[in-house]
């Protein structure tokens, strides 16, 4: 168990490096790419740096006009049906009312049909047009 833990802590982590070195170039000419090994061991100020900027990103996408979602407003789906990954999003063509939401669980009716479902917020984009 040590030796898969001590492999899983010393390889790259993508998202690790890719969040640094994009944020903080300059540690490209320290690190060849980032580790949770790296960032406890050999220099506690990366886990900061990156804690912080994972907060900025995070303000960033609460700033958008569409994040908060609200009883009654109308939304869309996106769907999980482009199997050849082509499209970024494709959206379901009806749209929905939003009825209820509990945490991140929204109940939903459809406003063709009436049928109610329910969907994760990422699954929901707002509808320009209720706006």
């Amino acid at each position: 168990m040590n030796k898969i833990l001590n492999y899983y802590n010393n390889s790259r982590h993508e998202t690790l490096t890719q969040t640094l070195f994009k944020a903080y170039p300059d540690l490209k000419l320290i690190y060849k790419f980032i580790s949770p090994y790296i960032m406890e061991h050999n220099n506690n100020n990366l886990e900061t740096l990156f804690v912080k900027k994972c907060i900025k990103y995070n303000y960033y996408i609460k700033q958008k006009s569409d994040y908060e979602i609200d009883k009654n407003d109308i939304v869309k789906i996106t769907s999980d049906n482009d199997k050849l990954k082509k499209k970024r999003t494709i959206l379901d063509k009806d749209d929905y009312k939003v009825i209820n939401y509990n945490g991140n669980i929204f109940k939903l009716q459809n406003t063709r049909t009436n049928e109610n479902i329910f969907r994760p917020r990422y699954a929901l984009r707002l509808n320009e047009v209720s706006n």
